[in-house]
C-alpha cells in the first residue's frame, strides 16, 4: 500500500499519487502551517539541542528559490506488493539489478547513489528494515509489515508552523530524527525495567551480622513477610523468582538495539560523506551538516547507554550468582556445624546403646543422668567453640 503526502507551506497534506493512483492517508495526517520569515541559524554553529531542529521552531533560510516555494513529496509504502514495486520502478530510474535487490529484501545498509537517487536501508527499533530512497523533491520509505512507523512524525509535521525548508534532505533528517527518538524511548524503557531488578538484588544481600549462627537482618516493621503481598495477603509465586530470565531478556534486547543502532550510525556517517546535491542544498552541505552531526552524536550516546545497560545486567548476573553461592555456603556451613556437634554424641550413644553385660556403668543408678549431662555439656561446648571460630 502506497500513501502519499506533500510537505509544503500548508503543512503535511495527503495527496494522490502523481501517476493517478490515489494515496491513502491515516486519520489526522492533514494539517496546515504558515511559512515564517525569521533567519535560519548560522550554519557554522552547532545546534544547542541534541534533538535537532523542531519543525515548528526552526526558522527558514533567506529565500533563494527554495524557502517559500519549496515542497517535497513523501511516499510511504507499507507491506509492498508487486504492484507497489511496479509503481516505484516507474518513478525511479534505477539499475535493474538494484531493483531486484531491493524487491528481494537485500537492500544495501550503506548509502548508494544511483541515477541521482540515494538508496539505503536502516533498521527500526522494532527490528523491521526500512528502505529509504532520496531524490530531488521526493522521499520514499518502504517498510515491511502493516505497522505505521511514522505516525508521530506526521503529527509533528502536520501541527504548528513548519518553518524549516521543505526539501527532501530536511524531510530525510526528520525521518532519521524520529527513528532516533524511537530508539531513545526503547533505551529508556530498558533502563526503567532494570532499576527495580537492581533494587531487588541489592535487597537480597545479607546483613553484616548474618552468618551460620546469627538470625540475619530483622524484618522492617510493617514490611510484608515472605510469601505475602503489600496488603498482607498471599501473593502468586513468580515464575522467575531470581530474575535471571528477565536479566537475560534485557541483555539480549540491549544487544539487539545496539547492533541496529550501530547500523544507523554508519548510515549517518555515510550521509555526511555523501555530499548529496540533489535539492540545491546538499545533504552534507552547510545548512544541514551540523544537524546530521548532532544525530550522529545522539546515536553514539544511545549506543553508550545501551552498553551501560549490558554491563549493568552482566554485573547483576554475577551478583546473583555470588549471592546464590553465598547462600549455599551458609547452608553447608550450618550442616557442617550440626554434623560436628552430633558426631561425638552419636559415638557415645552408639557405644552405650550396645548394652554389654560387663559395663560397670549399667549397675550405677546415676550413670545414665551423668552421661546425659556430659553429652549436653559437650554439645554446648562444641557449639560455643565453633561459633567463636567462624564468626571471629
Amino acid at each position: 500500500m502506497i500513501r502519499a503526502w506533500r510537505w509544503s507551506e500548508r503543512g503535511l497534506v495527503a495527496v494522490p499519487l502523481p501517476d493517478g493512483a490515489a494515496g491513502q492517508a491515516a486519520p489526522g495526517s492533514q494539517g496546515k502551517g504558515a511559512a515564517g520569515d525569521a533567519p535560519v541559524p548560522d550554519p557554522g554553529e552547532e545546534p544547542p539541542s541534541e534533538a535537532g531542529p523542531d519543525p515548528a521552531a526552526v526558522a527558514a533560510p533567506p529565500s533563494e528559490g527554495t524557502a517559500s516555494a519549496s515542497a517535497v513529496l513523501w511516499l510511504d509504502v507499507r507491506a509492498p506488493t508487486d504492484d507497489d514495486w511496479a509503481v516505484l520502478r516507474r518513478r525511479r530510474a534505477l539499475a535493474p539489478f538494484l531493483w531486484s535487490r531491493l524487491q528481494a529484501g537485500a537492500a544495501p545498509y550503506g548509502v548508494e547513489a544511483a541515477g541521482g537517487t540515494l538508496v539505503f536501508q536502516a533498521l527500526l527499533p522494532s527490528g523491521r528494515p526500512c528502505l529509504v530512497m532520496l531524490a530531488p523533491g521526493e522521499v520514499t520509505t518502504v517498510c515491511d509489515g502493516e505497522a505505521d512507523e511514522w505516525q508521530r512524525l506526521r503529527e509533528r509535521l502536520a501541527t504548528g508552523p513548519a518553518t524549516v525548508p521543505r526539501t527532501a534532505p530536511w524531510l530525510l533528517y526528520f525521518l532519521l530524527e524520529d527513528v532516533l527518538h524511537a530508539y531513545g524511548d526503547h533505551v529508556q524503557r530498558l533502563e526503567h525495567r532494570l532499576e527495580p531488578v537492581e533494587a531487588r538484588f541489592l535487597r537480597d544481600e545479607p546483613g553484616p551480622r548474618e552468618g551460620a549462627f546469627g538470625p540475619g537482618r530483622a524484618r522492617p516493621e510493617g514490611a510484608p513477610r515472605a510469601g505475602e503481598g503489600p496488603d498482607g495477603r498471599g501473593r502468586r509465586r513468580s515464575r522467575d523468582p531470581d530474575g535471571v530470565a528477565l536479566l537475560s531478556m534485557l541483555h539480549r534486547r540491549a544487544g539487539q538495539l545496539q547492533r541496529r543502532l550501530n547500523g544507523l550510525s554508519e548510515v549517518l556517517d555515510r550521509l555526511l560523506e555523501s555530499g548529496y546535491e540533489g535539492s540545491g542544498e546538499g545533504l552534507g552541505g552547510r545548512p544541514l551538516r551540523p544537524y546530521l552531526r548532532v544525530l550522529r552524536d545522539h546515536a553514539g550516546r544511545l549506543s553508550s547507554r545501551l552498553e551501560n545497560v549490558r554491563e549493568l545486567v552482566a554485573t547483576l548476573m554475577n551478583l546473583r550468582l555470588a549471592l546464590a553461592a553465598e547462600r549455599t555456603n551458609r547452608l553447608i556451613l550450618r550442616l557442617t556445624v550440626l554434623s560436628t556437634i552430633f558426631l561425638p554424641l552419636t559415638f557415645l550413644t552408639g557405644i552405650y546403646g550396645m548394652n554389654f553385660e560387663h559395663m560397670p556403668e549399667l549397675k550405677l543408678p546415676w550413670a545414665y543422668p551423668a552421661l546425659l549431662v556430659f553429652m549436653l555439656v559437650l554439645g554446648v561446648g562444641l557449639w560455643w567453640f565453633l561459633r567463636r571460630e567462624y564468626e571471629g
